[in-house]
């Protein structure tokens, strides 16, 4: 659980999260009227150096590195408006330095701006 700073409001901090959310190579649903996005991801995609390979790549031949991946990393963030928090939780996967990294993320984009 992440709580959202004071001078954040829950509908700001969500447009915020999950149009950056969006912005990776990873799969996004986000579903407004339970305030609830599940992302699919094959690995770290919210890394500098993913985001790099995958921004040079794009440039360098058009293609995409998500395609034809399996996600091997599922994950849901929930806003609860209420109590003024995001929840983050690990829906699949094994490595938990992935997920770490995941809510360090998050915690980034809601906090700190």
């Amino acid at each position: 659980m992440i709580p959202l700073p004071p001078t954040t409001s829950a509908p700001a901090a969500t447009a915020l999260l999950t149009s950056y959310l969006a912005s990776l190579d990873l799969t996004w649903t986000w579903d407004a009227s339970s305030a609830t996005g599940i992302g699919e991801a094959s690995q770290n995609v919210w890394s500098r150096g993913y985001r790099r390979a995958y921004a040079r790549r794009a440039r360098e031949d058009g293609s995409l590195m998500q395609e034809d991946r399996k996600a091997e990393f599922v994950f849901r963030v929930r806003m609860v408006a209420l109590a003024r928090e995001v929840v983050v939780e690990w829906v699949k996967g094994r490595d938990r330095v992935v997920w770490e990294s995941l809510c360090g993320v998050v915690h980034r984009h809601v906090v700190k701006r």
